[in-house]
């Protein structure tokens, strides 16, 4: 196997930053669901559609995902160098996508929360920033 991640590789602020993403998603997509169940009410989402898709891609895939990884960058184990920089593309685009989608609920008044924007404004940039310096930690290989 060719070590291609630098061996002086930041990985607490990482660390952080997936807790962090995975504890506001959790959050976020959970207290949607749970105070429609609680009122008695049809969860918020629902009244235009049949599923909670999305939710249930971030609560089942993502969320664990960057718990997963955190353990495994905490432990120092290679699969979590590996899967560190996907899970922060990954996180770039989800965030970026839900920060475009909250922006544009805001404008049209349909409703979309000055918090999530703010909460997702900054794991946007927080995204990028990890995102930069995990690719800046990657050695360059020739096959």
């Amino acid at each position: 196997m060719i070590n291609v991640i630098k061996d002086n590789m930041p990985t607490n602020g990482l660390q952080r930053f997936l807790i962090f993403c995975g504890v506001a998603i959790f959050l976020m997509w959970s207290g949607r669901i749970f105070q429609g169940l609680i009122q008695g009410t049809v969860p918020e989402g629902l009244d235009n559609c049949t599923t909670l898709v999305i939710q249930a891609m971030d609560l089942g895939f993502i969320v664990p995902a960057c718990f997963v990884v955190t353990y495994l960058l905490k432990t120092k184990n290679k699969l979590g160098y590996i899967l560190g920089p996907v899970i922060i593309v990954k996180a770039a685009t989800l965030v970026t996508a839900v920060l475009a989608m909250a922006i544009c609920m805001r404008i049209n008044v349909a409703g979309g929360s000055l918090v999530e924007i703010i909460i997702f404004g900054i794991m946007t940039l927080l995204s990028y920033y990890y995102f930069i310096i995990t690719m800046k930690k990657l050695k360059t290989c020739v096959i």
